[in-house]
């Protein structure tokens, strides 16, 4: 049995790698449906939150500075590395757009646990309704 001490130790193991496996391939799927929604809806997004998406913005300054770096004294081109970063941080926008004007529609809003700093951000609780009718802080 390797490292395991027992066949339980083991088992325990197996399981809990097959349950990594099912979300990595859970997660997987998500984003190939999100990208052909992404793809099959064209539409613009504000320029101002392409760029607060980018490495380059705002945010990631703050980090930096943080950090103690002076973002400002880094020997960076950044007109290049917006035009290669620009196309990811825009698809970005896109993908939590089209996700949230879906949750909007549908009336369905993502569970507190689910937000992080990455997704499309932290915002102030909404009133929403449930299928039943009651609004909750969502």
């Amino acid at each position: 049995m390797g490292e395991f001490e027992t066949l339980a130790a083991l088992r325990e193991e197996v399981l809990k790698q097959l349950r990594a496996a099912r979300t990595r391939r859970a997660g997987a799927l998500q984003e190939k449906v999100v990208d052909a929604l992404v793809a099959k809806h064209e539409f613009t997004v504000p320029e101002a939150l392409v760029c607060a998406r980018s490495p380059t913005g705002r945010a990631r300054r703050e980090s930096m500075r943080r950090q103690g770096i002076d973002p400002e004294q880094l020997p960076w081109d950044y007109q290049k590395l917006i035009g290669r970063l620009r196309p990811g941080a825009e698809t970005a926008v896109r993908r939590a757009s089209l996700i949230e004007a879906i949750a909007d529609r549908e009336a369905i809003a993502p569970s507190r646990a689910r937000w992080t700093p990455r997704s499309s951000g932290w915002r102030k609780p909404v009133k929403r309704p449930t299928p039943g009718g009651q609004a909750y802080d969502g």
